[in-house]
């Protein structure tokens, strides 16, 4: 993950990483880049794509450090509802109905694809 990244998602997510005594902020960093950079997101996979890190620190991060998850899915919810405008009937719906089916089966929806996203008029 970029510096420059980390630096403005970590002005305002770090504070959620700093226990009452010790800073797990860089190992946050770590599994973000982690998510961001493996092809397949378990710790193992993650460890071989992120520098200065293994599995075995990954997981003592999810497992074993007290930090709130519960506060960062919140800050995550603040920041996703801000980005879509904040209004009260505004959502943001993930579909995993999208994702390229197997087969030569046609589908009533219609799937599109642009810039390696995909979307579904129903």
């Amino acid at each position: 993950m970029s510096q420059r990244l980390w630096k403005s998602w970590g002005q305002e997510y770090a504070p959620f990483f700093r226990l009452r005594t010790r800073d797990v902020s860089p190992q946050a960093q770590k599994y973000l880049s982690g998510l961001l950079q493996a092809e397949r997101r378990n710790v193992q996979r993650m460890a071989e794509v992120v520098v200065d890190t293994d599995a075995q620190a990954l997981q003592h991060f999810l497992a074993d450090s007290s930090w709130d998850a519960r506060a960062v899915m919140d800050q995550v919810a603040r920041d996703v509802d801000s980005l879509l405008g904040g209004d009260q009937d505004s959502c943001l719906v993930l579909d995993e109905t999208c994702f390229p089916k197997k087969g030569n089966d046609n589908d009533i929806a219609e799937t599109h694809t642009a810039d390696g996203l995909q979307w579904r008029n129903v």
